[in-house]
């Protein structure tokens, strides 16, 4: 506990994986992308560990073995500041939680893997998506899309 109690610390957090996965407003096109500006962006990929999706307007994320995978784009943060900002975007941690997942990144038709930050909640509200997509040799996931 005390170790998840460190990683409250955008610096800490920032020092033990700079990179975050997003699923919902901060992708490209989104309203709240400008919070990535400063960022770099790494690439599209699909976690490993599976979830549900629900919709209030914004998607939420809640980690389920029986869901499935979702569609995120990655990106790499410059800051410890960055990390701040974006926990004071999600309501971390009284809203939103964070943890950091396995994602297989696209990259030339091979998968690349790498760990990077999610946000995603316990307790979601809206209704759940149920719009699955299929990718041969991805296979199924889910994506938000607003």
């Amino acid at each position: 506990m005390e170790k998840e109690l460190k990683l409250y610390d955008p610096e800490r957090a920032f020092k033990k994986c700079p990179y975050v996965a997003v699923y919902g407003t901060l992708k490209k096109g989104y309203w709240n992308h400008h919070y990535l500006k400063d960022a770099i962006f790494v690439g599209e990929g699909i976690t490993q560990e599976n979830f549900d999706l629900f919709d209030v307007g914004y998607p939420m994320a809640v980690p389920n073995p029986l869901g499935l995978p979702l569609k995120v784009e990655v990106y790499k943060l410059t800051s410890p500041e960055q990390l701040e900002k974006l926990d004071f975007l999600e309501g971390f941690p009284y809203h939103y939680k964070r943890m950091i997942i396995d994602i297989d990144l696209f990259e030339g038709g091979k998968r690349k893997p790498i760990k990077a930050w999610i946000y995603y909640v316990t307790h979601p509200k809206g209704e759940k998506v149920e719009d699955i997509r299929y990718v041969e040799d991805v296979g199924p996931y889910l994506e938000w899309e607003g």
